[in-house]
């Protein structure tokens, strides 16, 4: 099928501009507009003319733009709950939306499945099939579908990131809805603990955990841990280049306007990029210190340590040191320089997370969540131990534990149990396990290796190490918590693709100015000289 004129030339401006030559158009529109509007109110109702208006802006801005697409199903996923319509939360229905005009830009732009080439993709489509052919074991084929419609989403949004997060441009697009997203959890999130919101199992010692619009403080610290050690980096990133940009600046300041016009966009560009990330950083430190989460308190802390091992030498070293600290603080219960709640609640994470002998340990109002979580751990390792290879089936864990792997007291599951490792094995076996821990060490060494190849690349790198951070704190939180559900396996799949894409572009940012040794051949030797190239966009 051939279109007279292809997509990706159409230009809506240009549709504007010659609707401005007729003097009727814009009332005729309007009216038209206006009718349609009132038609869907009295025959669908508010709710569903709203979220048909709304569905239908996001198909166009796909078509249009298919980042855009991405970028409102990444800030759907702190609003989802809230967004539901007939079972159909806000994210789940902006993923379909973009997900059909996705793919239908596709084939009418001409497909291009360069994204084929990442590896990632088999991965996650390998870890795909040996999760959904766990279902021909399962007692309850419902919630594996259910589950099976979860990793799939995460998957197709990996595959539609991998598509558009191809510029620098796309990068910030990207990064920026994170920090909106997380940055207005977090206000959330705070608000919730100082006003004492939630209910009384989220008081610890006086203070109110915050859980944000996730309805539970391990799973909103964890959304917040998927952001965080990217505003950090960029603070840093913009805080380290602003002494350049300004000398710049202050060199053609008073010359051609032109100049200094070149010269000062980017000293406030660098200004704004540290004002948002900054303010994003405090907020989600505050946001994840609130929550008074220990699974993501450590897997942030061991996050900011590998972030700062692959930074280089100086870093690496600052890392061991504040690894010492971070040993002695823990041992110590906060030093007495924290608040009486913090201090016991680092103090406990040794002894609260695990309890090394949980038969002869009482239940106490001190140690009941630790015992629960356990509770539900044994159970799994009892279904992996009698369904070794391919599990209960996909999304069966609280079926079968509230069946017959409970552990008494704690007769009935949350679904999921508190360890991710332990749960996908309880559910699909090693195979699964073993195509899951495949995933994650592929994300991983496409992570480091993005770190390596943008040494030259200021920005890059900074979105590199931030990426690397966030894979490694949801890694480690993830012993404790189960951070694919609702549907934060969308914000986690974009954050893997971005880490692929900036590790496959080979593309040096424009403008900037590189060096290449050329060799020159001079009769039977060879000597070197350094070649300045400017590279335009």
């Amino acid at each position: 099928m051939q279109f007279p004129v292809p997509l990706h030339r159409t230009q809506p401006g240009q549709w504007i501009e010659e609707m401005r030559g007729y003097p009727f158009a814009p009332p005729v529109l309007m009216a038209v507009l206006t009718l349609v509007a009132l038609w869907l109110l009295a025959n669908l109702g508010p709710m569903a003319a709203v979220a048909l208006v709304i569905g239908g802006a996001i198909v166009l801005l796909t078509l249009a733009e298919p980042r855009y697409g991405l970028y409102l199903a990444v800030l759907s996923v702190p609003v989802q709950q809230y967004g539901s319509l007939k079972g159909l939360t806000a994210t789940q229905g902006a993923f379909l939306l973009v997900l059909g005009a996705w793919a239908a830009g596709k084939l009418l732009r001409g497909a291009r499945w360069d994204v084929l080439r990442d590896a990632n993709v088999w991965r996650f489509a390998l870890f795909y099939v040996a999760i959904l052919a766990s279902g021909r074991v399962a007692g309850d084929i419902k919630a594996t579908l259910t589950e099976g419609f979860h990793w799939g989403e995460a998957l197709a949004i990996y595959v539609i990131a991998r598509d558009t997060l191809r510029t620098r441009r796309d990068w910030a697009g990207l990064v920026a809805c994170l920090f909106v997203g997380a940055s207005g959890e977090a206000f959330i999130g705070t608000v919730q603990s100082k006003l004492g919101l939630g209910n009384l199992s989220f008081f610890v010692g006086g203070i109110a955990r915050s859980f944000g619009t996730f309805g539970r403080p391990n799973s909103y610290a964890g959304y917040l841990e998927m952001t965080i050690p990217l505003a950090v980096t960029l603070s840093l990133w913009a805080l380290f280049a602003l002494p350049a940009a300004a000398r710049r600046w202050y060199a053609v300041r008073g010359g051609s306007l032109v100049e200094e016009r070149r010269a000062l966009l980017p000293l406030l560009g660098l200004l704004a990029a540290l004002a948002g990330a900054g303010v994003t950083a405090l907020m989600l430190a505050a946001g994840i210190t609130l929550s008074l989460s220990r699974g993501a308190w450590l897997g942030g802390a061991v996050g900011f340590l590998v972030m700062m091992f692959l930074a280089g030498r100086r870093w690496a070293i600052t890392a061991l040191v504040a690894t010492g600290l971070l040993i002695v603080t823990l041992a110590l219960g906060g030093a007495g320089v924290l608040p009486k709640t913090l201090q016991d609640r680092i103090g406990s994470v040794g002894s609260s997370l695990i309890l090394l002998d949980y038969a002869k340990v009482p239940i106490t109002p001190e140690n009941f969540a630790v015992k629960e979580r356990m509770a539900y751990w044994f159970g799994g390792l009892r279904m992996a131990q009698d369904h070794p290879w391919q599990g209960v089936g996909l999304g069966n864990y609280g079926a079968q534990y509230d069946a017959k792997y409970y552990t008494s007291p704690f007769m009935k599951s949350q679904v999921h149990a508190h360890n991710y490792y332990i749960h996908i094995t309880a559910e699909t076996g090693v195979i699964g396990l073993a195509a899951y821990l495949l995933l994650i060490g592929g994300v991983f060494v496409t992570g480091v290796s993005a770190v390596r190849r943008t040494a030259s690349d200021p920005f890059a790198r900074a979105l590199a190490l931030g990426g690397v951070g966030i894979v490694v704190a949801v890694a480690v939180h993830n012993l404790f918590e189960d951070l694919h559900v609702l549907s934060l396996g969308v914000q986690l799949s974009a954050v893997w693709a971005l880490l692929a894409s900036i590790r496959a572009s080979n593309t040096p940012p424009a403008g900037r100015l590189t060096t290449r040794m050329v060799a020159r051949g001079n009769g039977a030797m060879a000597r070197k000289s350094a070649v300045t190239i400017r590279h335009t966009p």
